[in-house]
């Protein structure tokens, strides 16, 4: 079930009030989780309390936001095994709404190993896939997955550095040390251009 089932109020309030709307939410599935007689916790008997946990954390994830990680990591420390599907999902939510990558950096930010380990994953697989579909033949616009990753990238870490990263900078950087040698060398540059465009599409807006 998606978010919007649950009504145009609730999730323009998901979207744009994340910061207020996703810790009651997570609280309510914490409640839940921890109560001897879950079903206590609403008053409607009719609710089955393990499938409102799944929607209410299906709800965190459409936020595709910084503070749906950080819901996300209190409840990996309940059940990491249950939620730790979350990350994943809560980037690649992110795609439509905002920069994944800046979601991505703020996760780090956050200081939890298991949102760490799983932001890699997500950043690896999104850029095999931009890959992969270059090498395929007869694909229009191939390219176009790959353009838009680099620009994400390069205006993220524009936002991350407050301009266009040193090379100590980008050495250390979270996303670029998940790199393998050859592939961190063959986007430094395509990142490093895009941060430039990025600096310069902010000047000429001032």
């Amino acid at each position: 079930m998606q978010a919007e089932s649950g009504g145009g109020v609730l999730t323009m309030l998901i979207l744009n009030k994340s910061e207020v709307t996703l810790p009651l939410i997570e609280r309510k599935i914490e409640e839940v989780l921890r109560s001897a007689s879950p079903l206590e916790c609403f008053t409607d008997k009719s609710v089955d309390p393990q499938k409102f946990v799944d929607l209410a954390a299906a709800m965190i994830v459409y936020a595709g936001d910084e503070q749906a990680l950080k819901e996300a990591s209190k409840l990996m420390k309940i059940d990491e095994k249950r939620f730790g599907w979350m990350v994943g999902r809560i980037l690649q939510q992110a795609g439509p709404y905002r920069n994944p990558f800046s979601v991505a950096y703020r996760g780090f930010e956050i200081g939890d190993p298991a949102v760490d380990s799983r932001i890699a994953p997500w950043f690896e697989s999104r850029l095999d896939r931009a890959e992969a579909l270059v090498r395929q033949p007869g694909v229009g616009a191939t390219d176009f997955e790959v353009r838009r990753l680099r620009q994400w990238w390069g205006e993220a870490v524009v936002e991350k550095y407050g301009g266009v990263p040193t090379e100590s900078q980008w050495t250390a950087d979270p996303l670029a040390q998940r790199l393998t040698a050859p592939r961190a060398e063959v986007l430094h540059d395509d990142v490093m251009r895009a941060a430039r465009e990025a600096v310069q599409k902010r000047s000429q807006r001032k």
